[in-house]
């Protein structure tokens, strides 16, 4: 694939990430669209390496290996939330009061 078609890929699951997070209201959908957004900057990155000279890829794989670490904490504390509040019957985020300032 060339890096343009990779670029509007990434570009693609960023913004379906975004709606996922400002569209929907339940809990595991905001979830799920903060995980879209955070696997098209791999994306993006892996991308964006392959345009680079080879100085440069180790730079990029840094950045991609604190991405993943970034989204496995996400997926974390999303699983937990979820599982927390699915315990009390909770899916829809506007019920949600316990953990507003």
């Amino acid at each position: 694939m060339t890096l343009p078609v990779v670029l509007g890929v990434s570009l693609a699951v960023f913004a379906l990430g975004i709606y996922g997070v400002l569209a929907k209201r339940d809990i595991l959908r905001i979830a799920i669209g903060g995980t879209l957004m955070l696997s098209a900057v791999t994306l993006l990155l892996v991308a964006l390496a392959q345009a680079l000279p080879q100085q440069g890829m180790a730079t990029v794989q840094a950045f991609v290996l604190v991405v993943w670490a970034v989204e496995a904490v996400e997926a974390i504390v999303a699983i937990a939330l979820f599982l927390y509040l699915a315990r009390k019957g909770i899916t829809d985020i506007d019920e949600l009061r316990e953990l507003k300032w």
